[in-house]
C-alpha cells in the first residue's frame, strides 16, 4: 500500500511529511492504514500496539518532558482536538533512586 505508485510520489522513499494531513488528498487518506483493515487486517495489530503503550510507559518513567517555550499551546479545532501545531519540548533523563 506504501509502495504504491499510483498514490505515492515517489514511493520508494522514506518520507513522514506525506502523512501530514496538507499533504494528504482523499485518495491518499484511504492509502494510509498502519494495519490494513478489514479481511487483510494485520494479525499482530494488538500486540503491536500494545508494545507501544508499554514502550511509551517505560519511556515516561525514565524521562522526563518539559514545555521548550512560554508560549501557550494552542489546540486544534478538529475531532481529536490535539496541539494546532508544534509543541517543543526539551527532554532531561530522571534521576534513578
Amino acid at each position: 500500500m506504501y509502495h504504491n505508485a499510483t498514490v505515492w510520489h515517489d514511493p520508494e522513499r522514506f518520507d513522514p511529511t506525506r502523512h501530514l494531513s496538507e499533504n494528504l488528498t482523499t485518495e491518499r487518506r484511504h492509502g494510509s492504514l498502519a494495519f490494513s483493515a478489514g479481511r487483510r487486517v494485520c494479525i499482530a495489530q494488538n500486540f503491536a500496539v500494545m508494545e507501544l503503550v508499554l514502550s511509551l510507559a517505560v519511556l515516561a518513567q525514565r524521562l522526563t518532558l518539559d514545555s521548550a517555550t512560554r508560549e501557550p499551546i494552542r489546540r486544534a479545532l478538529s475531532f481529536t482536538g490535539g496541539p494546532d501545531g508544534a509543541v517543543p519540548m526539551r527532554v532531561t533523563r530522571r534521576d534513578r533512586p
